[in-house]
């Protein structure tokens, strides 16, 4: 079996989700890449990571708390103020879902897509909104509460 990404996407669930964010390319840059930005829409976590192509990405619960787990993960693709992919995992031996964050320059903001790609899917297409689409609105209004800030 080949271990090229396609060959260990092959048989997962794809899903897309966009939204535009009055913010300018380095803002919607910073935000998904600085440790001190992450957890404010990632469900608590921050990312720490070199954003380098294949360095490995250490998510940490912000604060204190048992409502989240530490994910580890590694970054796929860095085009910087374009796009940014990454996969992450509870640990080594579980599946990974890969996340690929694309923005664009649009008049009055920029155009943020994610797309996720489970290898093993296990939310329907209602769980995976419930799951992603509250972290494009928490990104929407970290990147608002910046601007106004």
């Amino acid at each position: 079996m080949s271990n090229s990404p396609e060959a260990r996407l092959r048989g997962s669930a794809h899903r897309a989700f966009a939204c535009f964010v009055a913010a300018d390319p380095e803002q919607v840059w910073e935000a998904l890449t600085d440790t001190s930005h992450t957890s404010a829409y990632l469900y608590g976590l921050a990312a720490h990571s070199t954003w380098e192509v294949d360095a490995p990405i250490d998510f940490q619960p912000q604060q204190q708390s048992g409502d989240h787990d530490s994910l580890i993960g590694r970054v796929v693709c860095v085009q910087q103020h374009r796009r940014l992919s990454y996969f992450v995992q509870a640990g080594p031996d579980d599946p990974p879902t890969y996340l690929t964050w694309l923005t664009r320059p649009s008049p009055g903001g920029v155009t943020v897509r994610l797309y996720i790609d489970e290898v093993e899917c296990g939310d329907d297409e209602e769980g995976a909104e419930d799951v992603w689409l509250p972290v494009l609105t928490a990104l929407q209004q970290h990147l608002s509460e910046q601007a106004a800030g």
